[in-house]
């Protein structure tokens, strides 16, 4: 994985960040990448196993749906007036971080193609959501927590 790749991320991590801070310190958003080797989806679930509510494939207009669920509406809730411009950030950091690892690649694999969605419910009864977007040797994961 390329150094553009891991700022990306980085980035992408810390603009979820910040729309947490503005909603306050009761809910988790974030990002990681995970290298796509043999086993990997399974050995991160492992981690977070005995959690797993369930497992599916979600095309645009569902993850559009659970971003408008954990993230969007509580922040239209919270008098966040700039929902577009968030919006387009959010699904623009999966294109550049497509872009930055094949500039001939797909063009922004969260739109063109299917999510992997793994749905948590801990001990703490804190729903949480992780969106797996796979592209050429990573995996982009997307966290999003319901209120802590």
């Amino acid at each position: 994985m390329n150094n553009e790749v891991q700022i990306i991320a980085a980035e992408y991590d810390g603009f979820l960040n910040a729309l947490r801070c503005f909603l306050g310190y009761r809910r988790v958003f974030g990002c990681f990448l995970l290298d796509r080797k043999t086993g990997y989806l399974e050995s991160h679930i492992k981690k977070h196993g005995e959690n797993l509510e369930r497992q599916y494939k979600a095309d645009y207009n569902e993850v559009r749906s659970l971003f408008g669920e954990y993230l969007f509406k509580p922040l239209a809730s919270r008098g966040y007036k700039n929902l577009e411009n968030a919006d387009w950030n959010v699904f623009e950091y999966y294109g550049l971080i497509s872009t930055a690892l094949d500039e001939n690649g797909p063009w922004n694999p969260i739109v063109s193609g299917k999510t992997i969605v793994l749905e948590f419910f801990p001990t703490e009864s804190v729903k949480t959501v992780e969106l797996i977007v796979e592209v050429g040797d990573i995996a982009i994961v997307t966290f999003l927590a319901n209120e802590i």
